[in-house]
């Protein structure tokens, strides 16, 4: 852990996901319990609840990496592993929390993913099908790319569409709003495949009791 630091007002923005956590690096022995804020791709380490509200005393600030659902022992617990190599096992006190966090870490990869996609399109080189460069570029456009042909090339052409095939071509209004909707609901079908997973891991007759760190 680093020095204790305190956050500015504006850090408070664009939490992804907090609770309490039951946590430790991977193959240590002994757990503690801290309460841990997720922000953008900062794991923000607080001593308690309180302590988070208020932007104070944050323990330490890593950059994660990544993080995914994973099964310890028979536990359904979260690995995530950071930009610096350090590695975390973490384990939630409710389904809830699980299922949150598990959505969490699933947007930062999508985020992820997505960003590392610009980069490399970015980091594409514009050239001829015979690895030249193209001789001649936009100055005013330099983000716009130039495409040549060579050889025979079939030209299709797109048919005008009638008003009777429109609505089988296109989605209308209710149908985006019925995508919105199961598109939100991706929270309840994660709360539900957690419980699943602690019902087959754990049995029915189990009874589940908070550890102490």
């Amino acid at each position: 852990m680093t020095t204790t630091s305190s956050l500015s007002p504006s850090t408070s923005l664009g939490i992804a996901c907090e609770s309490y956590l039951r946590i430790k690096k991977r193959g240590a022995l002994t757990w503690s319990t801290k309460f841990l804020v997720l922000r953008g791709s900062q794991l923000v380490w607080f001593n308690s609840k309180l302590d988070a509200e208020w932007r104070r005393g944050a323990l330490d600030i890593d950059c994660l990496q990544h993080g995914q659902l994973t099964t310890v022992r028979n536990e359904l617990s979260l690995a995530m592993v950071t930009e610096d190599g350090k590695q975390y096992i973490a384990r939630a006190f409710s389904r809830g929390d699980l299922a949150r966090w598990i959505t969490a870490l699933q947007r930062l990869a999508l985020k992820r993913e997505g960003k590392l996609s610009a980069i490399r399109a970015s980091e594409v080189p514009a050239s001829s099908p015979d690895g030249q460069q193209p001789l001649e570029k936009n100055s005013t456009k330099p983000g716009r790319r130039q495409v040549s042909f060579h050889g025979s090339v079939m030209v299709r052409m797109i048919p005008t569409v009638d008003d009777d095939q429109i609505s089988e071509l296109f989605y209308t209004r209710k149908d985006m709003e019925k995508f919105s909707a199961q598109a939100s609901s991706i929270f309840c079908r994660t709360e539900d495949a957690v419980s699943c997973a602690f019902l087959s891991l754990r049995g029915p007759a189990t009874i589940c009791r908070k550890e102490v760190a």
